[in-house]
């Protein structure tokens, strides 16, 4: 005995482990691996549970399943024992009744339990092989069947042991049964005589097509009887040399009698004859030795004596014969609803044939042929029932095999019958098929809404628990509906080898949609339902216990009041198997009363809801019953015609995964192969065929028409007839559904459509463009059209265009100066200009070389014209610049913060507060979108003009590396003899003196170059200023309390694209001091280094990120090593992580920031421009003076003139 894989006996080991050192050694190392192993099942559970999909855990898997069934430990003795107390002999004799054939009836529940769930699976898929595929014509390789039968040896043993079991079981029942239906028996007229133990024959009959499904498994495997004969030989080649096969001729010997007894058993198809052929314990023995004909004789001359057992067998033959027929007053026993969740009738049609066929047989009574007749007659209306697997019931051919001396004597027309029968049944199913379907579609519908609806509103509570009740009867019965329809439809054509419509093919796929929808809907109500179950049964159990007491009269007999009182003490306890079997006996007993005191309408109302009762105690195994579609396996082609069906009509994609759910019952039932090496091997091998059939009949044809779409596409342009693939003899077809669908799932693989046909069109494009390099703008513009048209993101193949020996022309780059400066990053220490992405196989990097090279290409005066067009690149950049801070909400939000610091400097707070920056970033983040919003944006047009400026000074830099190779053999170039001059008085020739002053002249030239040169910034940063700092541009003033905020976007970003570098896709860089350059030129233009270094900002986020750090590792160090902690070690190192890079990258930006300050480092700007405001000022002085002076003298003039005019006057 073990405990989680520990055994009893190691935990009192460790008792004695403190003696033991050793012994405690071992017992911890077993407690480790214990808890690793504990551990594992945990993680598998998580993990199993975060890769789910849906809103509820997959079922399939069911990590966390609740089970519903009732359970008790009590046994149906300990229960029937409860009243033991002064019983009377009667009481006795009844007690011991109920408790026998209660007992045989949940025997023969567990015999039909382990046959369905055990026995029957490995048994249908014997002889499947990882080697085939779905529909296979192969041979098995040499000595393959042997293996295969020594493999599959321990269940063939096992399965003979389960027969031999059933064969103890039934013989069992059918004694116990004819020694209570005997004159022998002293209470048989008293009490027996009247009973009918309707319950205990119906599970016989159960348990007998048990039998006879084993026969048909069995015989029907051909490659079952095949392989038996090779391995056969090969034991008999064994037994001739058992030294050469490394085994004894004990071994030899003991497995040829095992053999024999599993060939007796099992392998010759007579599991049910060898039963109805043994022997039983009552007095039919007489009979036995008739043959027909001999009875047929004595028939002519004598009565035939009957006895009672027999009259009692043959007369349930004729109660479940009136239950099918809906004939007397038994059918009033059954609810539609219960009939139709169980397919009660056509397995009660099964279980009738069965048992005529096994009356006939331990009776030797050939004299019911009415009976026979009967049933074939009624068999018309169940052509086929189907069994298990591929095995399906014909009433005809069963009773041709089995009583085909009656069947002779009835004539062949009844055989005829059902076979004509059965060709009108599928005409009129196919007929009426679909019209029936979608009758159950719009049913399915309705009750999944039903399901989902809140039913709690209602106030009485008895209300709700009855439609809580029939709504999970009522799903059931829709499930069983759908289920039956689709085995007639599905077997019928496969027995009558009828080719199946496209139509048929659709409806039959819509069926196996509905059934796993109400399965998954029973699943995603679980919780709901397992709340309200145990309701349910409290309100089932207290109604058949106040039906009871009404029911109960002291008038009546003695066996019946104990059985009233033993139903009533079953009742206290939970509805478990053993207790409603117990019921179901008492019933059984209670309806053989035949006074008018019993009340059969009351024993109908208890009938009817101890059913109930039954199924809701057993809801969970019914679901899966009524759902289950491993079927499907037997019938293989089945899934490729689904698929193609659904491709050329995918109106409703979200189908497929409602189909691969359905065809993964197949994998769970390929899970009990017992003939190979490991369970797993044939389940896996199904799971890559059904995504092969996946592949080739959905991805595969999807990929060539989106392929074809997009060429058309592209070349639409050709004068060519109009081809549309999408349409179809005036049907669209919307392949753009398919894309859409969700990631779908199988098993544990998952499917993404849209991801399967993106691969395929990168890899025919790109292929196809290594061939053909000039197609490249082709394919880019198919991509596009994927992008536009289906939503597929394709991945770039970063195929060169063009190719090219030299890198970038400073000439091509002025001439796209702003794709220049948005697409390259700039590096302030190495100066060089590297781009972000390209279309090519590699990437441009610009430096100093490239732009020398191109210098000494075009000439120095390119430099100035470099200049003028940065100049009027700016001018276009500070006009966005100017338009963000104008707008009315940034501008207020900045001269809200300005007011701020400028109020609180000097008080208490002497810094800016790192909080108040993050609150602008998220006011201003409000304004844009998720991925890019306002402040984003104004930090790349930031990054462009420093981009821009620092593009001045590599041409620059560039420059002096051209001027100082060209006059690298100058010793001094600031000190240099004027060659000219020297020439003349020399007196040397005057080529030579013109060729000394030109000489002189490109020297001077090459000077001033260089001695300009320091000066572009200034002029850049001057020309800017003097505009910048006036009135009109006042809005402004308030740029230096953004900076902190466009530092953090920044940090963050940077932090981003250098973690993209090891990636494919875009934004992947290393450094972008072009932001930098920007806002270092911005604030010398603005006159705003002061106030932005009163921030003191980069100490303020220095500390901030400091505190926040420590505060982590400190929590980190408390925390490490604690098992209870261990979900939150990965969080607190990412913020670790995250704080660190905050800081080094802050790091970085200071330095940056202080080295891009010494580029605009001029100490004359600022006193010029103070000086010119001066001036200017002064000269609005004088002009309002002279103003004032002018408008005074027109005053004193027109004051003389009014006085002279007064005098004259």
């Amino acid at each position: 005995m073990s405990i989680y894989g520990i055994d009893i006996q190691d935990f009192q080991e460790i008792e004695h482990s403190k003696q033991y050192p050793e012994a405690s050694s071992t017992q911890e190392t077993k407690f480790e691996d214990f808890l690793s192993q504990y551990g594992k099942q945990i993680y598998t559970i998580q993990d199993t549970l975060e890769s789910i999909l849906s809103d509820t855990w997959d079922p399939v898997y069911d990590p966390i399943s609740i089970n519903t069934n009732p359970k008790e430990n009590a046994t149906i003795v300990d229960i029937c024992s409860q009243l033991d107390d002064n019983l009377k002999p009667t009481q006795i004799k009844t007690k011991k009744v109920i408790t026998i054939f209660s007992h045989l009836c949940e025997e023969m529940s567990f015999i039909l339990n382990q046959a369905n769930n055990v026995y029957y699976p490995p048994l249908s898929i014997f002889g499947e092989s990882i080697d085939e595929n779905l529909n296979p014509q192969f041979e098995l390789k040499e000595g393959q069947s042997e293996l295969f039968v020594g493999k599959f040896m321990n269940f063939l043993v096992r399965l003979t042991d389960f027969v031999l079991h059933i064969y103890e079981v039934v013989k069992n029942v059918i004694n116990q049964l004819s020694r209570l239906y005997t004159t022998s028996n002293k209470e048989y007229l008293s009490i027996w005589k009247n009973t009918h133990f309707s319950e205990v024959f119906f599970l016989l009959s159960k348990v007998l097509v048990v039998l006879h499904t084993f026969d048909e498994l069995i015989v029907n495997n051909e490659l079952l009887q095949s392989s038996w004969g090779t391995y056969r030989k090969m034991i008999n080649l064994a037994s001739s040399d058992p030294v050469k096969y490394n085994t004894t001729e004990e071994d030899i010997k003991n497995l040829k009698v095992l053999l024999q007894v599993i060939e007796k058993h099992l392998l010759n198809g007579t599991i049910l004859h060898s039963l109805v052929n043994s022997d039983f314990d009552f007095h039919s023995k007489m009979f036995r030795k008739k043959t027909y004909r001999s009875f047929n004789e004595e028939n002519n001359n004598k009565k035939k004596e009957k006895s009672i057992f027999k009259e009692e067998f043959f007369g349930e033959i004729r109660r479940i014969f009136n239950l099918i027929t809906n004939n007397g007053k038994d059918t009033k026993l059954y609810n539609k609803n219960i009939i139709s969740i169980d397919n009660f009738k056509g397995e009660s049609f099964v279980g009738l044939s069965v048992l005529y066929y096994v009356y006939t047989q331990i009776f030797n009574d050939y004299t019911q042929i009415k009976m026979l007749a009967k049933i074939l007659k009624i068999g018309t209306n169940f052509p086929c029932v189907h069994l298990y697997g591929s095995i399906i019931f014909l009433v005809d051919n069963f009773f041709n095999e089995r009583l085909r001396g009656i069947i002779e004597s009835i004539g062949e027309n009844y055989l005829d019958m059902n076979k004509e029968s059965r060709i009108e049944y599928v005409i009129e199913l196919d007929r009426t098929f679909s019209d029936r379907v979608k009758q159950h579609f719009i049913s399915v519908g309705s009750w999944i809404v039903e399901m989902d609806s809140d039913i709690t509103e209602y106030e009485d509570p008895e209300r709700v628990l009855t439609m809580q009740s029939e709504l999970l009867i009522r799903g059931l019965k829709e499930a069983n509906n759908i289920l039956n329809i689709f085995k007639e439809s599905l077997f019928l054509h496969q027995i009558l080898q009828r080719n199946m419509k496209k139509d048929l093919l659709f409806v039959l796929s819509r069926c196996a949609e509905m059934l796993i929808a109400i399965r998954y809907t029973f699943h995603r109500k679980g919780s709901m339902i397992a709340e309200t179950l145990p309701f349910l049964f409290q309100k089932y159990v207290s109604k058949i216990s106040v039906t009871l007491k009404k029911i109960n009269d002291p008038r009546f007999s003695i066996h019946i009041q104990f059985a009233l009182q033993l139903a009533t003490q079953c009742l206290k306890g939970p509805p478990t198997s053993q207790r409603t079997k117990i019921l179901l006996i008492i019933l059984n007993i209670l309806r053989g009363d035949k006074s008018e005191i019993m009340k059969d309408k009351a024993l109908n109302a208890i009938i009817m809801t101890l059913r109930k009762l039954i199924i809701l105690g057993d809801l969970q195994q019914k679901i899966w019953t009524n759902t289950d579609m491993s079927f499907h396996y037997f019938s293989n082609d089945l899934f490729e015609r689904y698929l193609r069906n659904l491709f050329r009509d995918p109106i409703n994609p979200e189908r497929l995964q409602y189909l691969l759910h359905a065809f993964g019952d197949c994998g769970r039932l390929l899970q009990t192969v017992e003939h190979l090496e490991e369970k797993g091997q044939l389940k896996d091998r199904y799971i890559q065929i059904i995504m092969k059939l996946i592949n080739n009949s959905i991805i595969k044809p999807l990929c060539i028409k989106i392929e074809t779409d997009l060429r058309y596409h592209a070349h639409s342009h050709l004068e060519v007839k109009e081809k549309n693939i999408l349409k179809k003899k005036g049907k669209i077809t919307d392949y753009s559904l398919l894309l859409n669908l969700s990631t779908l799932r199988f098993f544990d693989i998952t499917i993404k459509i849209k991801q399967e046909i993106k691969q395929y069109l990168d890899r025919t494009f790109y292929d196809i463009s290594t061939v053909a390099l000039s197609d490249w703008k082709k394919y880019d513009e198919m991509r596009n059209l994927a992008k536009q048209k289906y939503g597929i993101e394709m991945t770039d193949v970063y195929l060169p265009s063009t190719t090219q020996k030299s890198g970038l022309d400073v000439l091509q780059i002025m001439r796209n100066i702003q794709y220049f400066v948005s697409k390259f990053n700039y590096n302030l220490n190495n100066q060089i200009f590297v781009e972000r992405m390209s279309n090519l196989k590699h990437i441009n990097a610009i430096g100093i070389g490239v732009i020398a090279n191109s210098i000494k290409t075009h000439g120095i005066g390119i430099i100035n014209t470099t200049v003028h067009v940065t100049f009027q690149f700016l001018k276009q950049m500070f006009r966005v610049f100017s338009g963000f801070l104008k707008d009315d909400y940034i501008k207020s939000l900045l001269i809200i913060e300005s007011e701020w610091f400028s109020k609180n400097i000097h008080k208490n707070r002497k810094t800016y507060e790192f909080s108040k920056s993050k609150d602008l970033i998220h006011k201003i983040s409000k304004l844009g979108s998720r991925d890019m919003n306002y402040l984003s944006k104004f930090r790349e047009t930031i990054t462009q003009i420093g981009n821009a400026m620092a593009y001045v000074r590599m041409v620059r830099a560039g420059g002096i590396h051209f001027i100082s190779d060209s006059v690298r053999f100058i010793p001094d170039i600031t000190e240099t003899v004027l060659f000219g001059e020297a020439s003349e008085q020399l007196e040397l020739s005057e080529t030579t003196i013109e060729a000394g002053k030109n000489m002189d002249q490109m020297i001077k030239n090459l000077t001033q170059v260089i001695s300009e040169g320091s000066d572009y910034f200034a002029s850049l940063v001057k020309v800017f200023a003097k505009e910048f700092r006036t009135k009109k541009n006042a809005h402004m003033e308030t740029f230096y309390i953004i900076v902190p905020a466009l530092q953090i976007n920044f940090i963050e970003n940077m932090i981003i694209s250098k973690a993209k570098i090891g990636n494919q896709g875009e934004g992947g860089a290393f450094s972008d001091d072009g932001f930098v350059i920007g806002i270092a030129y911005i604030l010398k233009i603005l006159g705003q280094f002061d106030k932005y270094d009163s921030l003191r900002w980069f100490e303020i986020a220095r500390n901030n990120y400091q505190t926040e750090l420590n505060r982590l590792t400190t929590e980190f160090n408390k925390k490490k090593g604690k098992s209870k902690f261990k979900g939150e070690i990965p969080t607190l190192t990412f913020s670790i992580q995250k704080n660190q890079n905050f800081i080094k990258e802050f790091q970085l930006l200071n330095f940056s920031l202080n080295s891009a300050k010494i580029l605009f480092e001029d100490s004359d700007l600022d006193d010029e421009l103070n000086q010119e405001k001066e001036e200017k000022k002064e000269k609005e002085k004088e002009s309002e003076n002279d103003e004032k002076k002018s408008e005074n003298k027109e005053a004193e003039k027109i004051e003389n003139e009014s006085s002279t005019s007064t005098d004259q006057n």
